[in-house]
């Protein structure tokens, strides 16, 4: 998978992301989107939706989270374009980056599946967000069997938990 798309569709996220939490809180410089926030979403984001799991391909059943792998290393080693996410917010450094537009429609589907199942999901805290993927059997059986990724065909198929 092209890891640059990867990279692309994620920024694009985040900023559909900012947009959702200014609707919600008004006030994106103070906002609380950490790592572990951000990549909690994701996860329920792209959930149901297989051309973002075709490119968001890497989930992992780390102990606390199912991870996308690829994001998790580009957000901690400061590869993003757009801005830093630490442990507590995201801050932007880009907000005019040009997307294509089959990546900024991605993007938009991913958070308006957010909204849709949970519109307060952006109002959650990040230990919450680990409390209800910790409900998607797809994450609790590749911890169980010691797969390294979670596949694609589990997360299709598990149960959509967003409370």
């Amino acid at each position: 998978m092209n890891n640059n798309k990867k990279k692309e569709l994620f920024e694009a996220f985040l900023l559909e992301l900012l947009e959702w939490y200014k609707e919600k809180w008004l006030d994106v410089d103070n906002n609380d989107l950490s790592r572990l926030k951000v990549l909690k979403l994701l996860f329920l984001g792209v959930s149901k939706n297989k051309k973002a799991l075709d490119i968001f391909n890497n989930f992992q059943a780390w102990a606390l989270w199912p991870v996308e792998k690829d994001i998790y290393d580009l957000i901690k080693k400061d590869k993003l374009d757009i801005g830093i996410i630490n442990n507590v917010n995201l801050k932007l450094k880009n907000r005019k980056k040009n997307f294509s537009k089959d990546i900024k429609e991605l993007a938009k589907d991913i958070v308006n599946t957010l909204k849709e199942k949970n519109n307060n999901l952006i109002k959650l805290s990040a230990s919450t967000l680990v409390d209800i993927t910790h409900k998607w059997n797809s994450w609790e059986l590749s911890r169980s069997f010691n797969m390294d990724k979670i596949s694609k065909k589990l997360i299709l198929e598990d149960d959509w938990y967003f409370n």
